[in-house]
């Protein structure tokens, strides 16, 4: 019988999560909801990209939406937020940021990696164009 799982999250931590769950259960059925529309950006390669040394901010993609499909079987829901969690009915509710709609997704395993936002220290200046703020 196929499992459900559901991922909320995208990037590093999510998207080798999902890899996980399909390399050892093929049979799963492994959804992931990301709120952007990239995932699995390689965060180390910022401080490159921020400085010039990468031109395309797309060179810091490990993995496309695309290639998450058709090469590892995942169903990768990018502009889709995850708003609520219902644990006893073990369904996550949200909404489809490119249409409004709201869904509905049931699950049998959840996995929640929505990863952190770097801290922006009360420092004046701190929201002037060309200062960046990293998270490690």
């Amino acid at each position: 019988m196929s499992i459900n799982i559901v991922i909320i999250g995208g990037d590093a931590a999510g998207m080798s999560a999902a890899s996980k769950v399909k390399r050892e259960r093929p049979d799963a059925n492994v959804i992931v909801f990301e709120k952007t529309e990239t995932i699995s950006y390689s965060a180390c390669g910022m401080p490159y990209w921020i400085a010039g040394t990468i031109d395309d901010e797309d060179d810091l993609l490990v993995l496309t939406v695309e290639k998450a499909r058709e090469k590892r079987g995942l169903d990768v829901r990018e502009r889709h937020e995850v708003t609520a969690i219902d644990r006893s009915a073990k369904i996550v509710h949200g909404t489809n940021l490119a249409t409004g709609a709201s869904f509905s997704q049931p699950y049998d395993k959840l996995v929640i990696a929505t990863g952190a936002r770097a801290v922006k220290p009360p420092i004046p200046g701190m929201n002037l164009p060309g200062v960046f703020t990293l998270r490690a």
